[in-house]
């Protein structure tokens, strides 16, 4: 968890910024004690620090000089004080940015992300991934495992380059969205023709869900358990959520999309870091005899499949279907009608 350090008398100001920090997943410390800033900087290591100008005892310009001494850590001032000489004494004295009080938190929280990754992410950029006997070369789109190599498409190429930096992790459904720590999904689209048109049957997501509820989904989806196989998980969770006994010819694999996304729910961030394996099923489903896990899924809808590839993007109060599943079962329906 990256660690924000805020240097701000104004008590209300302060708990103000640090409760919608912890919102995105920060940790972060509020500093009390205004004549030993520094140390408590020595102590905690914050990854950024947002130093107010006018404080108790020393004012931001001598501690940003201080911190200076033995730190390049980003400093972000925030203060009231928006005269041009301000700005410019701040930046003059290392700091990395200037915020004037009153301030849009969501503003903040933008050029402190944004801050935080030129620090810190492009630093960290490597062309050549390597995971026991497997290489990626992320130049080249090649992932080489001892003598054989193959080139990527450039969804296969972010696919691995994700799982290649995650390698070996193992973690909770709620730490992964907690944390937008990448992961596996498996999503099963049941689908059938009627009256010459291709319908989708799609899952209400229920009212407690975490993401989303209420809305209108993906006919059936859940995490890849730890030594499980896609299509092993995809079964597991139609049996789950529909109540439907499939056997694995009855899936239809049908490719792969990323998933990336961050949004507020609940009063809590939700952040998406997914690669998702899809499958059909397009054996018959009367809807009346499916068994609900009714914590997850609510009720259960035929759509026409254009209808909802034409809605979805307008109609997000309605719809959270994700459009990269769309995409990869369009692709899958031309390439049977081809074949």
């Amino acid at each position: 968890m990256q660690k924000i350090m805020i240097v701000e008398d104004d008590e209300i100001i302060a708990s103000s910024i640090k409760k919608h920090l912890e919102k995105w997943n920060y940790e972060v410390r509020v500093v009390n004690d205004f004549e030993n800033v520094l140390e408590d900087f020595r102590n905690y290591e914050p990854l950024l620090i947002l130093l107010d100008i006018s404080l108790p005892y020393y004012n931001g310009y001598y501690w940003c000089q201080e911190i200076r001494k033995e730190s390049e850590v980003p400093i972000i001032f925030i203060s009231s004080t928006s005269e041009n000489m301000n700005i410019v004494m701040a930046m003059n004295m290392g700091a990395d940015d200037f915020i004037n009080k009153p301030f849009d938190l969501t503003v903040l929280t933008a050029k402190l992300q944004a801050i935080l990754r030129r620090t810190y992410s492009f630093n960290k950029t490597q062309n050549v991934l390597n995971y026991q006997s497997l290489t990626l070369d992320l130049l080249k789109g090649v992932i080489s495992y001892h003598e054989d190599s193959i080139e990527l498409t450039k969804t296969e190429l972010k696919i691995m380059q994700i799982l290649f930096e995650h390698a070996g992790q193992i973690v909770s459904r709620e730490k992964a969205h907690a944390e937008g720590i990448p992961h596996r999904t498996a999503h099963i689209w049941i689908i059938r023709k009627k009256e010459g048109k291709v319908q989708i049957l799609l899952q209400k997501r229920s009212q407690n869900k975490d993401s989303f509820p209420g809305k209108f989904d993906t006919s059936s989806a859940g995490h890849i358990q730890v030594g499980d196989e896609p299509l092993e998980s995809a079964l597991r969770e139609l049996k789950e959520e529909l109540g439907i006994h499939a056997e694995s010819a009855d899936l239809q694999f049908a490719g792969k999309f990323p998933i990336s996304f961050a949004r507020e729910f609940h009063g809590k961030m939700f952040r998406d870091e997914e690669i998702a394996f899809v499958y059909i099923f397009n054996e018959p489903v009367n809807t009346d005899e499916l068994i609900l896990q009714t914590e997850e899924v609510e009720s259960v809808q035929w759509f026409d499949l254009e209808e909802v590839c034409e809605k979805c993007e307008k109609h997000r109060d309605i719809f959270c279907v994700p459009t990269g599943g769309l995409e990869v079962v369009r692709k899958y329906l031309d390439t049977v009608k081809t074949a």
